[in-house]
């Protein structure tokens, strides 16, 4: 049985590091739509996985879909953000990447790389694949890792409220199915409580157990059904 835990933002199994999610170029997004935040998410993001590297120290990074943000196309300064971190991240490490919903026209950036997408990726009896669509799993595969949703969960103490990113573990069709949450540095993601959820994996989810984490703490919340009695 191969060794299955959480850290900061991704699941490590035994020396694989798995994350995405991190939708570089939002921030351009959100200006286009007359919303200014600071234009660093690239630097944030830099620092956010170097931190996360150091603890894991992994082999193998498996990037799991959502690399960039806009759909429709990509911009200059986008497009060497992309390149700046598939570098850094494949400098130490062997990198798998997955293909996300967002990432339709990464094509010639990966050719200039010399790196390749793939739709799902399978070693021993784990399945990686973004989770935008069903896929295929081989029969060895008794576990699949999907990203795509940014799970989060909004805990509420009287008037106080906050939203946490969070990890969900359940089951579907018989197979484990782990979810990440989002490495984006501007969104905490969705709230898997009360907003509808966009995966076809996740269409029940009321046994699905919950852990938040938040600046390098996990805290187990129980399941999606305990959370929502408790939160009213």
């Amino acid at each position: 049985m191969p060794d299955i835990r959480m850290q900061d933002l991704g699941w490590v199994i035994d020396n694989t590091l798995i994350i995405g999610d991190i939708h570089l170029g939002y921030e351009a997004v959100l200006r286009q739509t007359g919303i200014h935040v600071p234009q660093n998410q690239f630097e944030k993001t830099i620092k956010r996985l170097e931190q996360m590297l150091l603890k894991v120290c992994p082999k193998k990074i498996i990037l799991n879909g959502d690399i960039k943000h806009h759909i429709g196309g990509i911009l200059f300064k986008e497009s060497e953000e992309v390149k700046k971190l598939l570098r850094f991240l494949a400098r130490k490490h062997e990198l798998i990447i997955i293909k996300g919903n967002h990432d339709m026209i990464l094509g010639p950036i990966l050719e200039d790389l010399n790196m390749r997408m793939l739709d799902t990726y399978v070693f021993g009896s784990i399945g990686v694949t973004h989770g935008h669509i069903i896929r295929q799993m081989p029969n060895e595969v008794d576990t699949v890792i999907i990203g795509h949703e940014h799970p989060a969960v909004t805990i509420r103490e009287g008037a106080m409220e906050e939203t946490f990113k969070c990890f969900l573990d359940g089951k579907w069709k018989g197979l484990r199915l782990l979810v990440h949450p989002s490495c984006n540095v501007l969104t905490q993601g969705t709230d898997v409580l009360r907003e509808r959820l966009l995966s076809p994996y996740l269409k029940e989810i009321d046994n699905f157990n919950v852990t938040i984490t938040h600046d390098g703490e996990l805290k187990s919340f129980g399941t999606i059904r305990d959370l929502r009695r408790y939160s009213g």
